[in-house]
């Protein structure tokens, strides 16, 4: 033990419980629910809810008569409940390595990522700088790519390549969260890049009027980390694997949101080179495990604008995009992530999820080797 427990507090965001009887100290995580149950003496749980940032604990162990080894095994116990976030240093935001302006805005997301964590504020200020440092780019600004957007900048991510080519219409403020009566006819680019900077006024956003097709050169992403597909035309399928394709050397990540015309409330994959099946892959399961299907001729040739959809459908694929992306940050070097979709059920209020495996024959991806155990700089 090589800390100073005096200037700890117990986390204002953990309850502690105590069963007398059984001698259980309950802590509950209050915004995640999360429970840590141990069998804890009753003077060791007491000095513990005395925790305030001033009380000297030496003085309590004289009240209590320890002896050198329960005086050794209290410390013991409080290591542990620092680790796992439930001792902190008072006033612990203060230390964080941001300044007040991003500190006092992003309050509430340092605390609930000490709640997801167990590395104190070291590894959330590992996390938040990942965060922060990394650079988005987004193509498609519709009613999912423009609502991950703004959950992206509320979680403290700050550098954004915008990419659209289209203007706002009457019909996409129905279902589009961001866009309004005054957005019509204006660049969706711009409006984002305004609402983005209404979230962060330090965010630093660039745009770019573009239509990805399969022969776009790629060339402007170089310097970004993180892309994210959500363009919807011509079809999503043709320029995730385009993007795919153009990750896969590299120590960038792919994801390719749902919620995509005919697949709303759907959630997106994560393509990790070297790591998860690369858009090839899906594209190979999709075509053996649909093959039977024959889609009869419709009646209807341009369907581009039949689908129906409600911005809540279209809130939910955003928003499980937001947190398997900050997923990702919070576990940076994770090597099990597992390829596959899901979709959301309207009927039955459940998630229809199912797996999708790498390819081993794949021609794009079967011999990379992962590039996720590189540094982080």
């Amino acid at each position: 033990m090589n800390r100073d427990y005096k200037t700890f507090v117990l986390r204002d965001g953990v309850d502690l419980y105590y069963d007398e009887t059984l001698e259980v100290a309950i802590f509950i995580f209050l915004a995640t629910r999360k429970r840590i149950k141990l069998k804890i003496r009753k003077e060791f749980i007491l000095l513990v809810s005395s925790m305030d940032g001033a009380t000297i604990l030496h003085d309590k162990f004289i009240s209590y008569a320890f002896s050198s080894q329960e005086i050794k095994n209290f410390y013991n116990l409080l290591d542990y409940l620092y680790e796992h976030n439930i001792l902190i240093e008072k006033d612990w935001i203060r230390l964080l390595d941001f300044d007040d302006d991003y500190i006092k805005l992003y309050d509430r997301h340092f605390k609930y990522l000490l709640d997801l964590t167990c590395g104190g504020i070291k590894e959330i200020e590992l996390i938040q700088k990942r965060i922060f440092t990394t650079k988005i780019a987004i193509f498609g600004l519709g009613a999912v790519g423009a609502s991950l957007a703004r959950e992206l900048v509320m979680l403290g991510f700050v550098n954004f390549l915008l990419i659209d080519y289209d203007n706002v219409d009457e019909q996409d403020i129905s279902r589009n969260l961001i866009y309004n009566n005054l957005s019509i006819n204006n660049s969706k680019t711009e409006i984002c890049k305004k609402m983005l900077l209404s979230v962060n006024k330090h965010a630093n956003i660039t745009t770019k009027e573009l239509i990805l097709n399969t022969d776009t050169k790629l060339d402007f992403l170089d310097d970004y980390d993180f892309i994210i597909n959500s363009a919807n035309t011509p079809y999503i399928g043709y320029t995730s694997i385009k993007l795919s394709r153009y990750i896969l050397n590299t120590k960038k990540i792919l994801f390719i949101c749902g919620g995509f015309d005919a697949h709303l409330a759907s959630l997106g994959e994560l393509i990790i080179p070297g790591i998860t099946p690369c858009s090839d892959c899906y594209t190979t399961y999709f075509s053996k495990a649909l093959q039977d299907w024959k889609p009869m001729p419709h009646p209807k040739q341009n369907r581009t604008k039949v689908f129906g959809g409600l911005s809540s459908l279209s809130l939910f694929s955003a928003s499980a995009a937001a947190m398997q992306i900050l997923k990702y940050f919070i576990d940076y070097n994770q090597a099990n992530i597992l390829g596959g979709r899901g979709e959301f059920l309207f009927d039955n209020y459940i998630v229809d999820k199912f797996e999708v495996p790498k390819d081993e024959n794949c021609q794009f991806c079967k011999n990379l080797k992962s590039n996720m155990n590189s540094e982080v700089q």
